[in-house]
C-alpha cells in the first residue's frame, strides 16, 4: 500500500480524481518517466432519500453530499440505480513522458496505477524522500 506516500486506502477509486476536465494527473514522481492520469467524464446521478436529485460531475459534488470514501461509495451504489446511477465514470492510465503514444490499458484503484507506473520505470517507492509525490485529490 501507498498510504505512507500521500494515498488515501479509503480514496482509492478514480471517482476521487475527477474535476470534470475529463483528464487529470493524479499521480507523478520525479525522474519518473510514468505518471498516472484520471482519464474519462464522470457522471453519476444521486438521488437523496427525501427525493432531492443531483448529477455529480467531479469529486467536489461528492465530497459536498459526504460521499467522501470507497465504503460511503459503494453502500450508496448499493442500493439500485434509483439512488445512485453511473451514467460515465472515469479509470486511471498510465502515459510516459518520453514514448508519447505509450498508454496502459485502463487500471482500477490509484494505488494499483501507481504501482504499475512505478513496475514499468523499474523503480519503488524511495523510502526517505524529502518531498511526497505530486498526487491529487
Amino acid at each position: 500500500m501507498i498510504t505512507k506516500y500521500g494515498t488515501d486506502s479509503e480514496r482509492q477509486d478514480s471517482c476521487f480524481y475527477s474535476d470534470g476536465s475529463g483528464q487529470v494527473v493524479a499521480w507523478s514522481l520525479p525522474d519518473c518517466d510514468y505518471y498516472v492520469v484520471a482519464a474519462g467524464e464522470m457522471k453519476i446521478y444521486y438521488t437523496e432519500p427525501d427525493g432531492t436529485e443531483h448529477t455529480l460531475y467531479t469529486t467536489a459534488d461528492i465530497d459536498e453530499l459526504g460521499f467522501d470514501t470507497d465504503s460511503k461509495i459503494s453502500a450508496v451504489a448499493g442500493k439500485g440505480e434509483e439512488v445512485w446511477s453511473w451514467q460515465n465514470n472515469n479509470w486511471f492510465e498510465v502515459y510516459s513522458d518520453t514514448d508519447l503514444d505509450f498508454c496502459s490499458e485502463p487500471i482500477d484503484g490509484i494505488d494499483n496505477a501507481i504501482e504499475y507506473a512505478l513496475e514499468l520505470a523499474g523503480k519503488q517507492m524511495p523510502s526517505g524522500i524529502g518531498q511526497e509525490p505530486d498526487l491529487v485529490y
